[in-house]
């Protein structure tokens, strides 16, 4: 936006409750001059999860923000799940490597991921990219479906607690 690649009249990113100061400095640029410019919304409010559901639901696109202050991949952020369960298209700010990313790859739902550590060149190209391709609904695989349904998790869960020495655990 700064340097006039993408018009901020035609793009709203709306940040849905809370993200750690340390990694977006909302009080400085260029954070603050997005909100400024009006193509970046943030109010800083955790919101009910019907209503951050709702706004997933209503957006073209989803920006799942996998960085924290320590820079580390530790687990695959929540939000993860819903948003390929959305079918939107989804672009990723995440460590190389990371678990979101290895998660995204073998949903095979249309995604865009950009490392973390990027220089701004990269993280340029890898956003263009992502506005100019992106369709307008994407699918996860049978293989996301079936690893991270209820069920296959439930059963999963009952394995574990029937392996542990004590009474029998009935599925």
């Amino acid at each position: 936006i700064e340097r006039g690649a993408l018009n901020p009249d035609r793009v709203t990113i709306r940040l849905v409750g809370t993200v750690q100061e340390g990694c977006a400095r909302t009080g400085t640029p260029p954070f603050s001059s997005l909100v400024e410019k009006g193509c970046l919304e943030y109010t800083g409010v955790m919101v009910p999860a019907n209503e951050a559901r709702e706004a997933m639901l209503d957006a073209d696109s989803l920006l799942l923000l996998d960085v924290n202050s320590s820079g580390a991949a530790l687990q695959v952020p929540a939000k993860l799940y819903d948003y390929l369960r959305a079918k939107r298209p989804i672009l990723a700010l995440t460590p190389a490597n990371s678990p979101a990313q290895t998660s995204l790859q073998k949903s095979e739902a249309w995604h865009r991921c950009v490392p973390a550590e990027a220089l701004s060149d990269e993280v340029e190209t890898c956003v263009h990219q992502f506005f100019s391709r992106a369709p307008a609904q994407t699918t996860a695989n049978v293989w996301f479906h079936e690893t991270f349904s209820a069920v296959t998790l439930t059963n999963h869960l009952a394995d574990i607690l029937a392996s542990i020495e004590g009474p029998p655990v009935t599925k």
